[in-house]
């Protein structure tokens, strides 16, 4: 939170004392021959309603976009946040450019099918969610499913017995808290003897 916050201060901090007051002297297009004008942008925002309720919606979807990021690094991780992010919006965009084209505006906005090149951007899509469902374990990749269909028996087994192998004992070994009771009196009794043996001399 904090990091986000030192963000928007130093973001909102260039912007007013170092971009916008660079791009309003240089030629272009917009109010006055400059490439952006400050003052012109503010009076379109005070006298445009559609505009001001544009500018409190990005307001407020920006704020639902890191709020959600928040969420998606405190449950998950930073990884999964980048993977979504970089994977997601351009796949929101995408869906918004088909709906505006074909839905909303009919075909004077947007972006249409364009046949084998979507096709190719669809497949790129499906692509990196499975590549992100394998990486947060939610599915297993081909190659790992292939290989635990073939395994005849748990690779750990449940057991108490130790075995070793034959060239060290033919014997199998089996842990008994009776013996280490024993070991460890033993030595307590051998401990003794030393401090006796110590004090006499």
């Amino acid at each position: 939170m904090l990091l986000l916050g030192l963000e928007g201060v130093i973001a909102t901090f260039a912007m007013l004392f170092f971009v916008l007051p660079i791009i309003a002297h240089l030629p272009g297009t917009d109010a006055f021959h400059s490439l952006e004008n400050t003052h012109d942008s503010i009076t379109m925002l005070v006298n445009s309603k559609q505009l001001r309720w544009a500018w409190v919606s990005l307001l407020c979807f920006g704020w639902l976009w890191n709020a959600s990021c928040f969420i998606c690094v405190r449950v998950l991780s930073s990884m999964h946040r980048t993977l979504i992010a970089n994977g997601g919006r351009p796949l929101a965009l995408w869906l918004t450019d088909l709906a505006l084209f074909y839905v909303i505006d009919r075909g004077r906005s947007g972006e249409p099918w364009l046949g084998l090149a979507s096709f190719v951007q669809l497949f790129g899509f499906i692509l990196y969610f499975y590549g992100l469902l394998i990486y947060a374990g939610q599915i297993l990749p081909p190659s790992r499913i292939i290989k635990n269909e073939q395994l005849s028996e748990p690779l750990i087994k449940d057991d108490s017995t130790i075995n070793f192998h034959p060239s060290i004992s033919n014997h199998s070994f089996q842990l008994n808290v009776n013996d280490s009771s024993e070991l460890s009196m033993r030595s307590s009794e051998a401990d003794e003897d030393r401090r006796e043996s110590k004090k006499s001399i």
